[in-house]
């Protein structure tokens, strides 16, 4: 089993939740997580509804199913199990609790389990959880103590390495070319399951063709984009303009749009999007884990992308990327922006960036390599 820090807060949740949801992407790791949780509480039960009998019992007589079981028990897929899901508030009214893992949406559950339920998403494996370290950038950004964070080494070619490796648990140990066929394998599960079942798309090229072609039908693509949100296939954050998405995995988004490492090397301005990608996603996975905890939302100043925190005191991080190994002043201008409308509540303004060196640019604003996303503190 991994490090993945979001067990320790499952097992608080389940010590005083009747309802615990664990959602995530297809393939994220939920299984292998509620195995490892087993060796915590031993006493709880564990039914996947992967297994065909354990499934025919579920839907065949659910109440005899949730009768049957022991005063804690874990669910796992439950989404191919829908008729329990309306049974579970009698189940907890006697004294039953439950862990539900899920790849789906479970419509009606929150509201029904509104006082009994707490949810958590799993994404693919942040950086940190891949080197077993609890990530500083963050409270070191409110804190205004970035000097003290250690930086490992990382050359420009390694960093696009572990963009294009991603989180995904099973590509890990697997050659380029493995991982290739597995993603491409993935995406076509995506689209001849839950995206076929509910759209006119058929085959992998089709999604691609929707989500990254010029002049693509943007309805149909918001659709897409609205039922890989649901999948936590595509992540979500508040937006100025609206609602910015992107893709749970770097490594996915460039298999997705075609992305080879070749290119990569030769025309690194390819390479942006994926940057903005892997650092969003970083800081989605590694916030709740900080002790500031703070909110995240995109803000579109300057032509550019600022991730923005904002903690309980709010206070304001503004962290925005580029490839460059040497960060000019125009990079910037976003965060410049911001501070022109907030003033003193911007605590930091970060450039992510592809060099070696942490600097200051000013009071407050720092030029950060990327490797400060999993750098502990010194």
């Amino acid at each position: 089993m991994r490090f993945r820090p979001l067990q320790a807060r499952l097992l608080n949740a389940l010590g005083d939740t009747k309802v615990v949801c664990l959602a995530g992407a297809p393939r994220t790791g939920k299984t292998s997580l509620v195995q490892a949780l087993r060796t915590d509480l031993p006493l709880a039960a564990s039914h996947s509804f992967a297994d065909p009998a354990t499934l025919a019992w579920a839907t065949g007589d659910p109440a005899d199913f949730l009768a049957a079981l022991p005063p804690l028990a874990f669910l796992d897929e439950v989404q191919r199990a829908p008729g329990l899901l309306p049974l579970l508030k009698g189940a907890v009214d006697r004294g039953g609790r439950f862990l539900l893992a899920t790849s789906r949406p479970l419509p009606g559950l929150a509201e029904a389990l509104t006082w009994s339920l707490e949810s958590f998403t799993l994404w693919p494996l942040a950086q940190a959880e891949l080197r077993e370290v609890f990530p500083e950038l963050i409270d070191t950004c409110f804190q205004g103590d970035l000097p003290r964070l250690g930086l490992e080494p990382l050359e420009h070619g390694e960093l696009l390495q572990r963009i294009l490796t991603g989180g995904y648990p099973e590509v890990q140990d697997r050659t380029a070319q493995q991982r290739e066929a597995w993603f491409h394998g993935y995406l076509g599960a995506l689209v001849q399951g839950w995206l076929g079942d509910l759209t006119d798309l058929r085959e992998v090229h089709h999604l691609t063709r929707l989500l990254a072609a010029p002049g693509a039908d943007p309805g149909p693509a918001r659709r897409c984009m609205d039922l890989l949100e649901s999948l936590q296939v595509m992540a979500a954050l508040g937006s100025g303009s609206g609602r910015y998405r992107c893709f749970n995995d770097p490594a996915l988004q460039a298999h997705l749009l075609g992305m080879v490492p070749a290119a990569l090397a030769t025309r690194p301005v390819l390479a942006a999007p994926l940057l903005e990608t892997f650092a969003v996603m970083e800081l989605i996975k590694t916030a709740p884990w900080s002790r500031s905890r703070p909110a995240l939302s995109i803000l579109r100043a300057g032509g550019q992308a600022l991730v923005v925190l904002e903690n309980h005191r709010r206070d304001l991080v503004a962290i925005t990327t580029t490839g460059a190994a040497t960060v000019q002043p125009e990079a910037f201008q976003g965060i410049r922006k911001l501070a022109g409308r907030v003033g003193a509540r911007l605590k930091a303004g970060i450039v992510l960036h592809g060099g070696e060196e942490l600097r200051a640019a000013g009071p407050g604003w720092w030029a950060v390599p990327f490797q400060a996303l999993w750098a502990g503190r010194t």
